[in-house]
């Protein structure tokens, strides 16, 4: 064990966060939305996974709050071609978002900005092979010790903070993400995106699979 991390898993998870709601009280609405020529700093971390890993991915971001449906509805679903808004009982709660159009990743490509090293960090590798993983994986849980890591701070990284502690550090939220190339060793606790994160969310943990000593899913939690 490291000495910045603890063996544990959210509460929640053991209790059960409760029955998702039935498809009677759920709505799908597809956008029809004009791209746009510039990249926000969130723009550029949540399209990170479908420019970096060449593959159709499906990001799903929580929209309940004014603040954040506007930033994501401006910024970031615009660079999606297929973008459809979910509401439960009638409120919007988040929006899908599918096929990063050209112009994007293109755009991405020739981003310099600061928010590009979290992302890199995040995609280290084009692999996803560890996505596709058959049979039953052995999986353990870490929870970082906050305190243990240096702290980060990422200019023009306020927007993402905003969103992550408005929409997912409400009691049984949580924002997960999937990692490539992250081995399971003491140098993560160098992480820029561990050290950014741990710096405002409560609670990060490590899911780990044991057999091949891989990192396959970081959460945020509060």
């Amino acid at each position: 064990m490291y000495e910045w991390l603890t063996e544990g898993e959210p509460e929640f998870r053991k209790s059960g966060r409760g029955p998702a709601p039935g498809l009677d009280r759920v709505r799908l609405e597809r956008k029809s939305l004009d791209s746009i020529d510039f990249l926000s700093a969130s723009a550029v971390f949540f399209i990170a996974g479908s420019a970096i890993q060449e593959e159709v991915m499906l990001v799903n971001l929580l929209i309940r709050k004014p603040s954040t449906r506007k930033m994501v509805m401006e910024e970031i679903a615009p660079h999606f071609e297929d973008v459809k808004q979910i509401y439960v009982d009638g409120q919007e709660e988040s929006v899908n978002l599918l096929n990063l159009r050209n112009r994007s990743k293109e755009l991405f490509l020739r981003n310099q900005s600061p928010m590009m090293a979290l992302a890199k960090d995040l995609y280290r590798v084009k692999d996803i092979s560890m996505w596709r993983h058959a049979g039953r994986r052995e999986l353990k849980t870490y929870t970082i010790i906050p305190e243990k890591l240096q702290k980060a701070n990422i200019p023009d990284g306020d927007e993402l903070r905003l969103l992550v502690t408005e929409e997912y550090l409400e009691p049984k939220e949580l924002l997960a993400f999937v990692p490539t190339g992250w081995t399971f060793a003491d140098e993560l606790r160098n992480s820029l995106f561990l050290r950014y994160f741990s710096a405002f969310v409560p609670r990060v943990y490590l899911v780990v699979d044991s057999n091949r000593n891989e990192v396959v899913l970081v959460e945020l939690t509060s």
